[in-house]
């Protein structure tokens, strides 16, 4: 309850009460109409190719950044938040990507399916999907980790096992994110020894771009926690190029973090409506640090087209 009041004052309890406590699908008077029906899967424009790594930070993670640099490919990289909090050690990969030019994404804080099964590798027995108070807790704490690393909350979100349910998209939209998924996947973390090799990396990456080419474009998956995968970087970037394709970095024409000052629990648009007590026009105070209300925003730019399709 404390971050519930800390996050949308205490009067946050019903809908029609102007304070959007909850998801635009289940009080769009408070938090008005969803915008996103699904996962982003393909970028915004056609011919563009979008390179994005899950799992990280690992110890494999700096390799990877300069492998990037070397042949000037920006990526994205979406980092679990507690695998990150357990190993502060990796905090410099996490800034070397950003300070290159490189994206930072959320991947959850746990690592648990957004999905109906709500599945999470270290333990088995859950099988029921998460409510809409635990995505926010997984959002919220992924985003205090990386702003205190970079100083920046991220906006993109990578749903672990790439699993996800109507309330997930619901509360994603309602609290300001992009769900990312992909079109083309190189299912690198099915390889095991002595199959694990970069070729065989290649190989099944280009199977699955073959599969994906008449998308237009698109957005792959490979895993920065997998020797094998980070060692065939060099190749897929070969690879794409004699595809002709543009790589690039921020493939949505969204920018990928919060801007300064903006409401850090909800999407912009929600801007203009309560989100925390504030008293005589003073500036809202959201975990305790003074910021500026935001300012109501649209949707209705051409960064966000498309994504009811």
């Amino acid at each position: 309850m404390a971050l519930e009041d800390a996050m949308f004052g205490r009067v946050g309890n019903n809908c029609g009460d102007g304070i959007c406590n909850v998801t635009c699908g289940i009080c769009p008077t408070d938090c008005g109409t969803c915008t996103i029906a699904r996962p982003i899967t393909k970028c915004k424009h056609p011919n563009h190719f979008a390179l994005t790594f899950d799992d990280g930070p690992s110890t494999l993670t700096e390799s990877l950044v300069h492998k990037l640099n070397a042949a000037g490919v920006q990526a994205t990289v979406f980092i679990v938040g507690n695998t990150a909090a357990a190993h502060p050690e990796r905090w410099r990969a996490i800034k070397l990507a950003y300070e290159s030019g490189h994206d930072i994404g959320a991947h959850t804080y746990s690592h648990r399916s957004m999905g109906p099964s709500g599945r999470i590798d270290v333990n088995p027995n859950i099988t029921w999907p998460m409510t809409v108070d635990e995505m926010r807790a997984e959002l919220v704490m992924t985003d205090v980790l990386v702003e205190a690393v970079l100083g920046v909350r991220p906006r993109l979100v990578r749903l672990p096992y790439l699993e996800w349910s109507a309330q997930a998209i619901q509360a994603l939209d309602t609290y300001g994110y992009f769900p990312v998924n992909i079109n083309v996947d190189s299912y690198d973390w099915r390889l095991q020894d002595p199959e694990a090799t970069p070729e065989a990396v290649l190989a099944q990456f280009i199977k699955a771009f073959e599969r994906a080419k008449s998308a237009g474009s698109w957005i792959s998956l490979k895993h920065d926690t997998q020797p094998h995968s980070v060692a065939a970087v060099p190749t897929i970037i070969d690879y794409l190029k004699t595809q002709k394709v543009e790589l690039v970095r921020t493939c949505l024409g969204l920018d990928p973090y919060r801007a300064p000052g903006a409401n850090p629990f909800l999407n912009d648009r929600i801007g203009n409506k309560v989100a925390v007590e504030v008293s005589r026009g003073r500036p809202a105070r959201w975990f305790g640090r003074r910021v500026e209300a935001p300012r109501a925003l649209s949707c209705a730019d051409d960064a966000c087209q498309g994504l009811m399709t």
